[in-house]
């Protein structure tokens, strides 16, 4: 086993019983005697229903429905995203506020 270093490698005695965890390419690799503590089933299906995405295509549906002609074609047709599409991997920064063209 290659040596480690104190950014890699820590000791867990006092905290999780006599351990030594080393960090070994992202993995956790731990040797020791330790407690696990686990979670109940119910607060681990609590939390993975708080991590899930949302439904989005409620939202994206009512967008389709309420969408315009020509909507944001100033934009997608003007000069600086026209530029912007031909230089790869450039952020292209937008900025503005929100206001439309036909006083709506």
């Amino acid at each position: 086993m290659p040596p480690t270093t104190a950014a890699s490698s820590f000791s867990t005695i006092g905290i999780l019983g006599q351990a030594t965890v080393n960090n070994v390419g992202g993995d956790f690799n731990i040797a020791g005697d330790y407690n696990a503590h686990g979670t109940d089933a119910a607060k681990e299906q609590e939390v993975c229903r708080w991590l899930t995405a949302p439904d989005i295509s409620r939202n994206y549906n009512a967008a389709r429905e309420t969408h315009r002609a020509q909507t944001g074609s100033w934009f997608i047709c003007g000069e600086a995203f026209l530029k912007w599409k031909e230089l790869p991997d450039n952020p292209l920064w937008v900025y503005g506020s929100r206001k439309s063209q036909d006083g709506l």
